[in-house]
């Protein structure tokens, strides 16, 4: 996922239009596979990989326990390939008082913290009373809305 992240990053980085993948391997982070992938994305507009991860029941479970706040990426892994954990329920009834009180709040609230998008209007008043807040506590602090 970290390598991935970088190459992402480069080349959301990279000042021109990419127009060869030979650039692509050349950029920092990335190399054959990405620019491969890369080819793969321009030529038919969506990656295999990427197809048969998304409908893999292994990936779909991580993805559910990463959206267990408390629950990253390392735990993920260890409730699925260390524990045999299957489900939320599983996490419950199998591990609930081997967890830790963030991740079992993350379970309780799991459909209120993924399911239920938080308006922008409501984020950007969020975001200007934490930003009043900061000039009482540190005069000139700057900050900006980011993230979904």
């Amino acid at each position: 996922m970290r390598a991935y992240a970088s190459a992402i990053a480069a080349l959301k980085a990279y000042p021109h239009k990419l127009t060869t993948t030979t650039k692509i391997a050349q950029l920092p982070g990335c190399g054959p596979k990405i620019a491969s992938l890369y080819r793969e994305y321009v030529r038919t507009k969506t990656v295999a990989e990427y197809t048969h991860l998304q409908s893999s029941s292994e990936f779909q479970t991580l993805k559910l326990f990463w959206g267990v706040w408390g629950c990253g990426a390392h735990t993920a892994r260890n409730w699925y390939f260390g524990k045999g954990w299957r489900s939320l329920d599983d996490v419950i009834e199998q591990g609930w008082d081997t967890i830790s009180r963030v991740q079992q709040i993350g379970i309780k609230y799991w459909e209120e913290f993924n399911e239920q998008k938080i308006s922008r209007s409501e984020v950007e008043e969020i975001g200007r009373i934490v930003g009043e807040a900061s000039q009482e506590v540190a005069r000139g602090t700057v900050y900006e809305i980011c993230g979904g």
